[in-house]
Formats: structure tokens, sequence, C-alpha cells
């Protein structure tokens, strides 16, 4: 599932990420993005987010504090922690 913490509403996977996505032959089909709700988030759920603000806010929202990493902590990349948010952008 791919969730966001802020969907207004239920909303299909943006059609550049698709092209990109086929480009190195991942294929998302179907894949609708839904607002995480804590009901979606237990001991075994693994939380990836693109900046240390959305970590923050998930872990305050959700009282979590295991296997929530941002982007760029989860594949142990050096530098600074965000990912710039692409959303909108060419």
């Amino acid at each position: 599932p791919i969730w966001g913490i802020v969907v207004l509403f239920d909303e299909p996977c943006n059609q550049k990420v698709i092209e990109i996505l086929k480009k190195h032959e991942i294929f998302c089909v179907r894949h609708i993005a839904t607002q995480l709700e804590e009901s979606d988030v237990d001991e075994n759920t693994l939380l990836i987010t693109m900046t240390f603000a959305e970590k923050v806010q998930l872990i305050e929202d959700f009282k979590i504090q295991e296997n929530v990493f941002t982007l760029k902590e989860f594949v142990e990349e050096e530098g600074e922690v965000d990912v710039k948010d692409p959303y909108g952008g060419d």
C-alpha cells in the first residue's frame, strides 16, 4: 500500500511517476495513495519518510519509536537527511 500523511482524498499514482517506474521495469498498477491511519501501523510496519520533519510527525502522531526512517537514513546515505519533495515539479 501507498500511504500519505497528508492525503485529502484517495488518488492514483502520478502519471509521471508511473512512466519513471516503467523505465526501471517497476510496474505501478492500481496504486492509490490513502491517508495513513493509526490502525495501519503495528510493530511490523516499516515507515519511510522523505523528510526528518515527516519522521518526527509520525513518531509523535502514532506514538512509535521503531521502524521509522527517512529514506536517506534507511539506505544509509551520508549528508543531508531530507529528500527534496518532487511533488508538483517537472
